[in-house]
């Protein structure tokens, strides 16, 4: 299972590194996009454990 998050993540992050090189999102978004797609999960799921 954590060698398949990782492996989305790195899917993830050289999509969006691609997507801001092409002009088509900006920089600071694209690169900081995965962190706060899998930090949201993260907080998500934490939730659901606790209550």
């Amino acid at each position: 299972m954590s060698i398949a998050v990782i492996v989305i993540y790195w899917i993830l992050y050289i999509l969006s590194e691609g997507m801001a090189r092409n002009g088509q999102v900006p920089i600071h978004l694209a690169i900081w996009a995965p962190n706060f797609l899998f930090g949201s999960f993260a907080l998500w799921k934490l939730k659901k454990v606790w209550d």
